[in-house]
């Protein structure tokens, strides 16, 4: 049907470099928009949840804030939904203020061999069986080494991470997500204003 209807609008799109548009040239627009919606859905990065996906459509251009008390696993909530998203083949950019690569690294891990966080944060402990999945899963990664970059530099500013992310997506062909952990730490150069609104 959207198809039909595209054929019957053809002629009346949208030429030109305009930045206001009128309800009619958003509706001969909208045709295109709401097909490439329906034919292509993995223009959406998926979270790896599929409630959270059913309720949630992770797309370009969206910014999307976790919020929560200390220690409550948001950082393991969000290295469990980049494994996902690297599963999917996508190309995610992290910038991690406070955690070491290492660490984001271990976070990864824990959810991919079922080996707890903290065993891999000490790891003497670890039986033989627990040594094998541990150089199963960090030589299972090496396979998908570009699909992540992680940053590791703490206190930046929005301007070192705008600068940041446009070469990971240059090294990687591109970026279909950025996360960045900790949000709350970062530096406000230049920022004259409430803290919330700067965050």
């Amino acid at each position: 049907i959207l198809k039909t209807k595209l054929d019957e609008l053809e002629g009346l799109g949208i030429e030109g470099d305009k930045t206001y548009f009128t309800l009619g040239e958003i509706a001969v627009n909208h045709v295109d928009y709401m097909q490439s919606k329906i034919d292509n859905v993995h223009n959406y990065v998926t979270s790896g949840y599929s409630k959270l996906d059913a309720l949630v459509r992770f797309g370009n251009g969206h910014l999307i804030i976790l919020g929560g008390r200390s220690g409550m696993g948001k950082s393991m909530f969000m290295s469990n939904m980049i494994r996902y998203q690297i599963r999917a083949k996508k190309k995610i950019g992290l910038f991690s203020l406070e955690m070491s690569k290492e660490e984001v690294f271990d976070m990864i891990l824990a959810q991919q061999t079922k080996i707890p966080y903290q065993q891999l944060r000490n790891p003497r402990d670890l039986t033989d069986e627990g040594l094998d999945a541990l150089h199963s899963g960090i030589m299972g990664q090496v396979d998908v080494k570009n699909f992540l970059t992680v940053s590791e530099k703490p206190a930046v500013d929005m301007a070192y991470i705008k600068k940041t992310a446009q070469d990971m997506a240059l090294t990687m062909g591109g970026l279909d997500a950025i996360w960045i952990d900790h949000l709350h730490i970062m530096k406000e150069t230049g920022f004259k204003g409430v803290r919330e609104m700067f965050i």
